[in-house]
């Protein structure tokens, strides 16, 4: 945060986000959870295409608002850029952008991902964030994300 590395909160309690096959968020069970939780999961998930995907694959999801989970309407786009060696991990390598498509501050994600072949698990990402709401900051998030897995 601001340039500084900094260990994870402390007490927070733990969620449960539970999937359906496609890759939608089905629910979020924990304490406190809250229409903003659902807009992350619905940012940040990966949703396949219905087909196989390869080099040059493009698609789009998108999703109505849900008023009983206070999520907004958003769309994502998606296009597999190639595939790379990353680690041990033979992966795709995706390009894409999940975007509220509503309300006056919306917020979206951006960047590229590397999944791994195998079980389109996440080996490494660069994100971009904008206006992405976090319990319990008191405004909306903009920043850069990346992780890589560890071997």
């Amino acid at each position: 945060i601001g340039g500084q590395e900094q260990d994870m909160a402390q007490g927070n309690s733990p969620i449960i986000a539970v999937y359906r096959p496609d890759g939608t968020v089905k629910e979020i069970r924990g304490e406190n959870i809250e229409a903003g939780a659902y807009r992350i999961q619905n940012l940040n998930g990966f949703v396949p295409p219905a087909e196989a995907i390869k080099v040059g694959s493009k698609w789009v999801r998108e999703a109505k608002a849900n008023k009983d989970t206070g999520a907004v309407a958003f769309k994502g786009e998606y296009e597999v850029l190639g595939e790379e060696k990353i680690g041990k991990w033979e992966t795709f390598k995706v390009k894409y952008k999940v975007a509220e498509t509503e309300g006056s501050d919306p917020a979206s994600m951006e960047g590229t991902l590397w999944l791994s072949k195998a079980d389109s698990s996440t080996v490494k990402s660069d994100v971009v964030w904008t206006n992405v709401p976090m319990n319990p900051a008191p405004m909306p998030i903009s920043g850069k994300f990346s992780s890589m897995r560890e071997e």
